[in-house]
């Protein structure tokens, strides 16, 4: 259907009144010079949400490890920012004078 909300905006604009975290939105502009306007951009989706909160710290359960596996447990952040949490990354290094986390 039409879009039913309009607003002026400059490149530089982030525009948040009225943004409901954890909703999707539709949205779409187009640009006006001295000869009229210009046609619309594509239609983008896209979900209103920030970054999820700091997790807990991994949970080390020394019962379950072997010689060359570490058996960590973990708990997903506490707010996922309006939207699931696809993805998670491992960062481990040894305790020494390692430079670089190892992603696993």
């Amino acid at each position: 259907g039409p879009f039913t909300s309009t607003y002026t905006l400059s490149p530089s604009l982030i525009y948040t009144k009225g943004i409901s975290r954890g909703e999707d939105y539709r949205v779409r502009y187009r640009a006006e010079n001295a000869n009229g306007w210009g046609e619309f951009s594509d239609t983008a989706l896209l979900k209103a949400a920030t970054v999820p909160t700091k997790p807990p710290a991994p949970i080390y359960n020394p019962t379950l490890s072997d010689s060359d596996k570490i058996y960590l447990g973990f708990v997903p952040p506490s707010d996922n920012g309006g939207s699931d949490v696809t993805n998670y990354r491992l960062y481990m290094d040894p305790v020494g004078p390692t430079s670089n986390p190892t992603l696993i």
